[in-house]
């Protein structure tokens, strides 16, 4: 029985052990199947963050291509001002000579206007002085008047303005009489 025993003792042990050894080899396996999760959850993590990486990538190049569309649009658009640009250039190149045309005919006229305001003025003094009141076809003078006009109320006030560039046309002397040039004495 001792044999027995001693065998039934050893078979124990053996079998102890083993179950040592299995439950050694399940929490191995156990550590490996976690060690495993974590590197698939590593590796699902890099895989998403590739993915978001192409998309990401894939929004740049859309952005670049729609940039590169927009930057040819834009030439286009320089392109189309440049020929309007050089059109409008020819233009005025075509019009510079009609200019010069039309300054020497204004510097040829120019001598009959100064004749022309010679004898108006020649015919528009009166001994030295301005005249207060207009003459017959005579432009008045571009200066200020020193003394206000007789009679002629503008808004309340006696004219004191300048009368230049005003051209009376001729009127007779009872025409003179009437309407605004009238003389009479302020109210």
């Amino acid at each position: 029985m001792s044999t027995l025993k001693t065998s039934l003792f050893l078979h124990t042990s053996i079998v102890e052990d083993f179950k040592k050894s299995l439950r050694k080899g399940l929490l191995a396996t156990e550590e490996t199947k976690k060690s495993l999760r974590k590197g698939l959850l590593v590796t699902e993590e890099t895989k998403k963050s590739l993915r978001k990486g192409l998309l990401a990538t894939e929004s740049t190049n859309r952005s670049l291509r729609k940039g590169a569309h927009a930057l040819e649009s834009t030439n286009r658009s320089l392109r189309k001002g440049a020929h309007a640009l050089e059109s409008t250039n020819r233009s005025l190149r075509k019009g510079s000579p009609a200019l010069e045309s039309t300054n020497r005919s204004l510097r040829k006229g120019s001598p009959a206007l100064e004749s022309i305001n010679r004898s108006l003025w020649r015919g528009g003094l009166r001994s030295g002085k301005y005249q207060s009141e207009p003459t017959e076809g005579v432009l008045r003078s571009g200066k200020y008047q020193s003394e206000p006009t007789e009679g002629i109320p503008r808004s309340g006030k006696y004219q004191s303005e300048p009368t230049k560039g005003i051209f009376f046309a001729k009127c007779s002397k009872t025409s003179l009489g009437k309407g605004l040039f009238a003389k009479s004495a302020p109210k």
